[in-house]
């Protein structure tokens, strides 16, 4: 038989192909039926027998023509897989068995057909759920606030955490801005600020107030830290990154311009410049054309996504022309880029959270003044009684009518001071002073140092170390008595408060 007629899309009969299992075919008939029009062998054994058996008898041509007649049984042909075969049920029921038996024995096969199916559906699966989650887990290593927000939402966003900064210089206070960074309480504001300042207190968005004391300072950079006792809802601001301000980008500040009449006003602009460098520094500042004014020094320069980029620092007012003549000028205002603050206000909290500390909140208080301490917000106010009008008074001199709930309350206090020193206000629990000493003591003297101020303390404070015990003078229940403390890390001090 001519091999090319056995071929099946190019492979000859006597051909295997390595990648496919053979099965059998159908009859001859069905072969046909899909273009393999192939004479079977017995059909051409007879169609010779024709032509060579003419003349013989005719018992032998009906002996042949009755073999003809007979069925024959089907030759097996081999197909391929791809080859579309018309098959009956009984035929695909053959090629089943066949493909069965072509599979290892037992059920070994099976179970590795079916541990290679599940390990694929799991992988699959798991490539799944790890694009979905990618976003989320994107987002553990951006940092937060990337979103755009109008003026509006970076308000409402960053007014809590800014604060306007009160301090004391000899007879005379001033006012500045600051914001807080972390939920420990540590306010970053300008030098200039707080420098030779006496007394250090900070007013929230609330017009609440806290005790506040200088932590560290670059006085060339014009940057300081504070850190701010027992803080209420503390809502730390976002540190963004100077490095990536754009010329033109929008900004916005808020402060304290003018004093405590205009406290945390707001104001926008954009970005005019940021690579200014002035005669009082050594590095580029922000130039803005946000409106600031003094008071605004030590506040925030806020982008577009509530981040801060700068600290306000100075406004140029005025130039002088070549006969001497001074120019007004607007919109020339500048900020110190946060980047620089980062590089040194992380030491400085370092250095600060190992100082030893007696557990306590205090504030300063004077000999025969009045006071009104609220238990609420462990803080010290000044009192007044005008007529049958009782007054709380702020830091910066503003005065409240005490409601009936804080005259009701019997864990706020009024009284005079028996003794200039340090009010022992609040004290936390677990820490040295806790158990030693009380709310409503006054400390009037640490060794054999006086105390009047909270600069007093802190001096004092930086010759002791966490594990020293202090010798305390403390003024109670009209008399002075003496008392030793146990000290420990700020750190400590603040991990229990936030517990």
């Amino acid at each position: 038989m001519d091999t090319n007629e056995n071929k099946i899309n190019g492979i000859t009969e006597g051909e295997e192909d390595v990648d496919k299992e053979p099965i059998e075919s159908a009859d001859t008939e069905e072969a046909a039926l899909n273009g393999d029009e192939e004479t079977s062998a017995e059909e051409i054994k007879n169609e010779e027998a024709k032509d060579e058996g003419k003349g013989e008898n005719a018992e032998e041509e009906a002996n042949a023509a009755e073999e003809a007649a007979a069925p024959e049984e089907p030759r097996a042909v081999r197909a391929f897989r791809w080859e579309y075969v018309q098959q009956s049920y009984y035929d695909n029921q053959a090629a089943a068995a066949n493909e069965k038996a072509a599979r290892p024995s037992g059920s070994k096969g099976g179970l590795i057909y079916g541990f290679i199916m599940t390990l694929a559906f799991l992988l699959a699966f798991s490539l799944l759920v790890v694009s979905l989650s990618l976003d989320d887990f994107a987002a553990w290593f951006k940092p937060t606030g990337d979103e755009k927000l109008s003026v509006e939402e970076i308000v409402d966003k960053c007014m809590p955490s800014t604060y306007t900064i009160v301090t004391q210089k000899g007879d005379s206070a001033s006012l500045g801005t600051g914001f807080v960074i972390n939920d420990y309480g540590y306010i970053i504001t300008n030098y200039h600020v707080v420098e030779n300042a006496v007394d250090i207190a900070v007013l929230d968005s609330s017009s609440r107030t806290y005790s506040a004391n200088l932590v560290g300072y670059d006085a060339k950079k014009d940057i300081a830290l504070l850190h701010a006792d027992f803080l209420k809802d503390i809502r730390p601001m976002i540190l963004g990154d100077s490095d990536n301000v754009k010329l033109g980008e929008a900004v916005v500040a808020i402060g304290c311009p003018r004093g405590d009449n205009y406290t945390l006003a707001v104001s926008q602009g954009i970005v005019s410049a940021k690579d200014r460098v002035m005669s009082s520094t050594n590095f580029a500042m922000i130039q803005t054309d946000a409106a600031l004014n003094p008071g605004n020094s030590g506040g925030p320069l806020i982008d577009s996504h509530g981040n801060v980029i700068g600290i306000v620092t100075s406004k140029l007012l005025h130039d002088t022309d070549a006969s001497g003549e001074k120019i007004p000028l607007e919109g020339m205002a500048f900020a110190i880029p946060i980047n620089e603050a980062k590089a040194i206000i992380g030491e400085w909290m370092a250095e600060d959270l190992k100082k030893p500390m007696l557990g306590i909140t205090v504030v300063a208080v004077k000999s025969g003044n009045s006071y009104f301490y609220d238990s609420y917000e462990g803080v010290l106010y000044g009192y007044q009684k005008i007529g049958n009008v009782e007054y709380k008074v702020n830091a910066n001199g503003s005065t409240e009518p005490l409601t009936a709930e804080e005259l009701g309350n019997p864990e706020n206090r009024i009284f005079t001071a028996g003794a200039t020193g340090i009010y022992v206000a609040k004290i936390t629990k677990g820490l040295g002073a806790d158990g030693v000493l009380k709310p409503g003591d006054i400390i009037t003297k640490v060794g054999n140092v006086n105390v009047t101020t909270l600069n007093d303390t802190h001096k004092i404070f930086d010759e002791y170390s966490a594990g020293d015990v202090m010798d305390v003078e403390i003024f109670r229940d009209g008399r002075a008595q003496s008392v030793k403390v146990l000290l420990k890390t700020k750190e400590d001090m603040l991990k229990a408060r936030n517990d």
